[in-house]
Parts: structure tokens; C-alpha cells; sequence
């Protein structure tokens, strides 16, 4: 009994630090848009697919694969973000909210097109597990907490820098950005297409624990966004602390009342975090409330 609990507790983290990997691209855009993009899972999920493609049946990922398929997906977040997104953040976050959800129908549309509709479960990136205490732990999940904690700090160092500051200075009020030298448009491409290098990294990890679908993504995102509003839209640290929360509640979820409740449980959490504390519990750091 012993072992089982922390099992689903070491794997409750494990999922939970890329949840929180996801959440941090939540936050991204909400700190330059003060709008939420939907479509984030599916960004997540269209990445993964990118990266696979050119090894799927044949062997692993290489690290220029990696970077590759990065490239190709923040090139293309670019784009969308200026298509999709840039004339429409005049008119309010709400117009930016309904774009990224007809965003979500064609990224999966597009996945579902090009690589079909079937479940693909690649290789994992770091193949093998550890054994400690009677504990199994797959190095794939262990890489997952490694490079997820890595980011997250690397996030949270970048944005007490100049572009940091740039982005958060444009969001709260772009006009005297622009009379700094800030052009808020560039910031607001830049979090996007960070937000999407992020989203496809989760993605890539992912992969070979929970497969690869058209429809995958939306599960994933929502998660990670049900952690990002928990822990506190916009606030990294609150990404973490969010995403490992969720990540728990799922493991001990799925084991004790099964898949299907536990997604009851983890919208009903997130209904009860709304009512108790709207601003979840990190508040923004370097942003006023509006």
C-alpha cells in the first residue's frame, strides 16, 4: 500500500512539472495579451508531431531533430500569432479568446490531415527506468522533471532581464512602451512564439508516455491551464506550483475513482479556486490588477 502511494505521488509530479511546462505558456501570453490562447495543447501536440514524423517506427529523437522541428513550430507560431491574433488585440482579450478556439479546430484538423486519425505512441526519448525502494521510475518521466525545472528557472531568470521587463512593459501599457523604445507588437509576437517552443517541448516529452493524437492536445492544455489559474495567471512560479498540484490530484484521481472522475474533480477544483481566490494562489508578479 505503501509503495503504491508513493508511486502515484512520484508520478503525480512527474506529469505535474509538464503540466507546469505548459502553464508557463499560458502565462506568456497572458502577460503580454491579458488573454488566455486556447489552442496552447494543440500547439503542444502539433510540435510533437513535427519532431516524431521523420523517426516514427525507425528509431529516437536526435537533438538536431529536436531543434529542427522547434524552429519549423516557433517560425510558424510567428505567423499565426501576426494572421490569427495581432488584428484582433484592439478589439479586447474576448476576440482574442474565440480566435485561439477556432485556432484549436485547425491545428487538429491539419494533424488529423496530414498524420491521421490513429493514437501514435513513439519511443521514448531516454528509454529504460530506475529502480529505488521498490519504486519504478522510467528515466522518460525522470527526463520530463529534469528539463521542465530546468526551463522554468531559465523562464523566471529571463524575464528579471531587459526582454522581460520590455514584455511586461508592453502589456501593462503600450503606449508609453512605444515612447520607450518598446514596440508592443514585437513583444507581443516574441511571448508567442516562446510560448509555442515551450508548448512543443512539453509536447515532445510527453509523447512517449501518453501517445500521440489529433485530439490529444486539448486534454493536455486544458489541464495545464486548470494549474495555470490555480497557481496564479501570469506568475511563473504560480505555473509550478499549479501544474504539480494538478498533476497529483490526476494521479491519485485515475487510480482511486478512474479517468472519468477525475477530470470531474480537477474542473470542480478549478471552480472552487475561482470562488476562493480569483486571483489564484501566487499573485502576478510586476503587474497591476485591473
Amino acid at each position: 500500500m505503501g509503495s503504491t502511494l508513493f508511486q502515484l505521488l512520484i508520478a503525480g509530479v512527474c506529469i505535474g512539472f509538464l503540466y507546469s511546462l505548459l502553464g508557463a505558456s499560458y502565462a506568456l501570453f497572458y502577460r503580454s495579451k491579458r488573454s488566455i490562447n486556447f489552442a496552447q495543447g494543440d500547439i503542444a501536440m502539433l510540435g510533437a508531431y513535427i519532431a516524431f514524423w521523420p523517426v516514427l517506427g525507425a528509431g529516437h529523437l536526435t537533438v538536431w531533430t529536436v531543434l529542427v522541428s522547434l524552429v519549423v513550430l516557433t517560425l510558424a507560431a510567428g505567423a499565426i500569432e501576426v494572421v490569427f491574433f495581432r488584428p484582433l488585440y484592439a478589439r479586447g482579450p474576448l476576440y482574442v479568446i474565440v480566435s485561439s478556439i477556432g485556432l484549436v479546430f485547425v491545428v487538429q484538423t491539419a494533424i488529423l490531415l496530414i498524420w491521421g486519425p490513429q493514437t501514435v505512441l513513439p519511443k521514448p526519448l531516454w528509454p529504460g527506468s530506475i529502480h529505488v525502494f521498490g519504486l519504478v521510475l522510467s528515466h522518460q518521466l525522470l527526463l520530463l522533471v529534469i528539463v521542465s525545472g530546468s526551463l522554468a528557472m531559465l523562464l523566471q531568470l529571463a524575464f528579471r532581464g531587459r526582454i522581460g521587463i520590455a514584455m511586461r512593459a508592453a502589456a501593462e501599457n503600450p503606449a508609453v512602451a512605444r515612447l520607450s523604445g518598446v514596440d508592443d507588437r514585437t513583444m507581443a509576437t516574441l511571448s508567442f512564439m516562446v510560448a509555442a517552443a515551450l508548448s512543443g517541448i512539453a509536447g515532445i516529452l510527453v509523447a512517449p508516455v501518453s501517445g500521440m493524437s489529433p485530439s490529444a492536445g486539448a486534454a493536455l492544455g486544458l489541464a495545464a491551464l486548470v494549474g495555470a489559474i490555480i497557481g496564479g495567471l501570469g506568475n511563473l512560479y504560480g505555473a509550478v506550483v499549479g501544474g504539480v498540484f494538478i498533476g497529483l490530484v490526476n494521479s491519485f484521481a485515475v487510480y482511486y475513482v478512474g479517468a472519468v472522475y477525475a477530470d470531474v474533480i480537477t474542473y470542480s477544483l478549478l471552480v472552487i479556486a475561482l470562488v476562493l481566490r480569483p486571483g489564484g494562489l501566487l499573485r502576478e508578479e510586476g503587474m497591476v490588477s485591473r
